[in-house]
């Protein structure tokens, strides 16, 4: 479905720190249902490039958030702990 107000390029952030924790919620969020699917790692990578993140960065993200499990979603979200202006 086409959506002419929802875009598929990856989001460029303020800061890498920023990226990391989009990146990483982006990982646990796929991971809810027991698998993530290639499509998901594809443009989760995309937006560690747009982002200027190592790609051994974004491995070991990807092996952390396979081993964390499903758990409460609440409880492992990083945005959370953002400061929102």
């Amino acid at each position: 479905m086409d959506n002419k107000y929802i875009v598929d390029v990856p989001p460029h952030f303020s800061t890498p720190d920023i990226a990391r924790y989009f990146i990483r919620d982006g990982l646990k969020l796929s991971f809810v249902d027991g698998q993530i699917h290639e499509k998901e790692l594809v443009w989760l990578k995309a937006v560690a490039q747009t982002n200027g993140l190592e790609d051994a960065w974004y491995d070991d993200a990807v092996k952390a958030a396979a081993g964390q499990g499903c758990g409460n979603l609440e409880d492992i979200l990083e945005a959370k702990y953002l400061e929102w202006e």
